[in-house]
């Protein structure tokens, strides 16, 4: 049985997301090369306080072709201890500046935490602030949150994206290792599956491997880079 990590990790609903994401600018169907800063502040959903060094991803989206949506630059902050966040102006050189419908998708992770219906709730996401809530879930629920969000936070080749991600797909990994600590078959497969996803960042293509080929390349050329 091949084992595609793209594919399994689609799995989870898009009820049991991790992770924050919200449009803060659109287009419809024009040009748009220059888009400016923005600022933001991601907040403790039940205390209200800021959270600090809670990680933040910018995607740029657009429709390219035939409906196809492709993100097409990502930055990263981090937030201060106020829970402030700063996405820099950026000017579009590339033929994706001529994308239909696009807009920045915002991304937030935390060691520990989720997304809070509060942001949805008062729609504080129009004033770019961010809710955060503590997991309160089991190991097999939080481990479905974090396999979905590695599937869905790339911009653009897996191997592009490594560099800007690392320090989530090391905060995520060393999540997995505190909270899948028994033999339960479905943790494991689930441990299984995120080790999948964080290995395609390391890669250009998505191989047709076994599971056991995926295990060996995690084993040799990532997991160390990850504990480091």
């Amino acid at each position: 049985m091949f084992r595609k990590s793209s594919s399994i990790a689609s799995l989870a609903s898009c009820g049991l997301l991790v992770f924050l994401t919200f449009t803060l600018l659109a287009g419809c169907q024009t040009t748009r090369r220059y888009w400016p800063a923005q600022t933001g502040q991601v907040l403790d959903a039940e205390t209200g306080k800021p959270i600090q060094n809670a990680i933040v991803l910018a995607n740029w989206q657009g429709v390219v072709s035939y409906s196809n949506t492709r993100c097409f630059h990502q930055v990263r902050d981090i937030t201060d201890e106020q829970g402030r966040f700063h996405i820099s102006a950026w000017e579009n050189q590339t033929s994706t500046a001529k994308s239909s419908y696009q807009n920045i998708h915002i991304y937030t992770h935390k060691y520990g935490y989720r997304r809070s219906e509060k942001t949805y709730r008062t729609k504080s996401y129009r004033k770019n602030i961010y809710y955060l809530e503590r997991h309160k879930t089991n190991a097999i629920e939080r481990l479905k949150y974090l396999s979905h969000y590695i599937s869905i936070i790339g911009c653009g080749p897996h191997s592009g994206s490594k560099e800007r991600l690392f320090p989530v797909l090391k905060s995520i990994y060393r999540e997995v290792l505190d909270i899948a600590t028994t033999d339960d078959v479905g943790e494991q497969e689930l441990v299984r599956q995120i080790q999948d996803s964080i290995s395609l960042y390391w890669r250009d293509k998505e191989p047709l491997w076994t599971p056991a080929q995926f295990d060996k390349y995690f084993e040799e050329h990532v997991k160390g880079e990850l504990l480091r």
